[in-house]
């Protein structure tokens, strides 16, 4: 029996091109994480939306169910403008385009500091309240 040597060549400069994106999302990751409350107010907001979106399911009267989906709505209408502060801190003014690359993760999203990116937050923020108006004006 022959064992044959697997000799590879490495190709540093991929490596090294590799680890500098690395260092550069490690970068941005600390950069975000300069404002903790704002990662845990995220987190509790949605945490209490699911709470309350499994606990609706249980409830027996109308009446009920219609006051934790108001709560769920003001929860969400919290929720819109604690992500814009978060995606903002992402992106500090380097590109005007409309949508910009994720800074995490794979896909595009609006970019904060366009002002047609402003008015779509603005916009989402006035359909939500529409919504909520709504719920609060229909009957149980």
């Amino acid at each position: 029996m022959v064992l044959k040597r697997f000799a590879f060549k490495i190709n540093w400069e991929k490596v090294m091109v590799m680890m500098k994106q690395d260092r550069n999302l490690d970068q941005k990751t600390n950069k975000s994480s300069k404002n903790p409350w704002l990662d845990g107010a995220l987190l509790a907001i949605l945490a209490l939306i699911i709470i309350l979106s499994i606990t609706i399911t249980n409830l027996h009267s109308a009446e009920q169910a219609k006051m934790i989906g108001i709560l769920i709505m003001v929860l969400t209408l919290i929720l819109v403008p604690l992500s814009y502060f978060k995606v903002k801190s992402f992106y500090h003014g380097d590109s005007k385009d409309l949508f910009v690359p994720k800074s995490m993760g794979v896909g595009i999203t609006i970019n904060p500091n366009n002002p047609l990116g402003k008015v779509i937050w603005v916009v989402i923020v006035l359909v939500l309240l529409y919504f909520l108006f709504k719920i609060m004006l229909t009957p149980a």
